[in-house]
């Protein structure tokens, strides 16, 4: 059987692709699985050994300290694969291990709203993955963005969250993921401009936009008292933050996504993860139309709109008039592409043993 070894400054568990990784490739290669203990409850599993490193002292010492215990592990385990999940400096581990089959893997570009730093941050990622012979990234335009000659597209992946429909009686919208850097009121104002035309409806009370997740600062505050203001917080509700294992109700319970991403240089090439989340459980989907969502959503399964609040509250208006001729099932079934199996078993392994 052959050895992996995943390295994810994240503590295992909470970053959810290199988890998914590492938990379905334990059924054929042995998995080693390197990390912070960041204090959090420990998501163990039975196939996979995972090596928690204590995080203490300073920065700079603990980066070292990083650095020294991942090569010490890379030096002693005898492994035929590294699976490296970027973080700033990781290209070390590549000079001090020069000989060993590490695969880099970026994640994400720099998605700041300063521009200078996005552009200071993503040089920085293209000088370092010149130093890797094997790459992957989420998308081409990834790829392309940061000048990596040969790369290896790795999509994200998700699971579905839906197994059975659960009516509630609502029509509820869902949108599932940060509530910083996104916007976020633009599109809580688009919705109340959906709901005041369609306020003669006999349906209008049972409609609603239901919020799963925090952001940075006071955001959930902030949509809440614009609902209460407004006499809406009945129909806007903003529940915070949901542990990943609990979401399920949450999509089983909506008849549609919402993917609501600023239209920017630093977001347009970012596949949202939510986007197919909401895909592979079968919910049709309003996206801002980015360049990443224009890949993911069509006519088939959702509607494309600008990033504006009353672009969003057309938007929220022509699906819901139209969600009769969206087929769940259709949906669910044509974004089995991205499901964790497909991902792991007929793109990451063969990738894998390619190396």
């Amino acid at each position: 059987m052959k050895k992996i070894l995943i390295v994810d400054k994240d503590q295992f568990g909470y970053h959810i692709s290199p988890y998914k990784y590492a938990t379905y490739l334990s059924g054929e290669f042995e998995v080693t699985y390197i990390c912070w203990d960041e204090g959090r409850e420990k998501a163990g599993h039975k196939s996979v050994e995972v090596i928690y490193l204590q995080k203490k002292g300073p920065k700079v010492l603990r980066f070292f300290t990083l650095i020294s215990r991942i090569s010490g592990t890379i030096r002693t385990g005898d492994f035929d694969f590294v699976f490296l999940v970027y973080f700033f400096g990781c290209s070390l581990i590549r000079i001090l291990n020069p000989f060993r089959k590490i695969n880099l893997d970026i994640k994400t570009v720099s998605v700041l709203s300063e521009t200078k730093k996005n552009r200071l941050y993503d040089s920085l990622l293209s000088v370092e993955s010149k130093l890797f012979k094997n790459v992957s990234v989420l998308n081409e335009m990834t790829g392309k963005k940061l000048g990596i000659r040969n790369f290896h597209v790795l999509p994200l992946g998700s699971e579905s969250f839906v197994e059975k429909k659960v009516e509630n009686g609502f029509f509820d919208f869902l949108y599932v993921g940060t509530l910083s850097n996104r916007n976020i009121m633009e599109m809580v104002i688009g919705f109340k401009l959906f709901l005041s035309s369609i306020s003669k409806s006999t349906h209008y009370d049972l409609v609603r936009l239901v919020l799963v997740g925090v952001g940075y600062g006071n955001e959930k505050e902030e949509i809440q008292e614009f609902a209460k203001a407004e006499g809406l917080s009945e129909q806007i509700i903003a529940h915070g933050y949901v542990p990943y294992d609990q979401l399920h109700k949450y999509f089983q319970q909506s008849k549609a996504g919402v993917s609501y991403v600023p239209i920017t240089p630093y977001y347009t090439d970012q596949p949202p993860t939510k986007t197919i989340e909401y895909l592979i459980s079968g919910l049709p989907v309003l996206a801002t139309n980015t360049n990443a969502n224009r890949e993911l959503v069509n006519e088939k399964n959702g509607i494309l709109i600008q990033d504006s609040a009353e672009e969003a509250g057309v938007g929220f208006l022509n699906l819901y008039e139209s969600y009769s001729k969206y087929d769940s099932e259709k949906i669910k079934t044509e974004s089995q592409i991205y499901s964790w199996d497909q991902i792991v078993n007929h793109n990451l392994k063969e990738y894998l043993n390619s190396i």
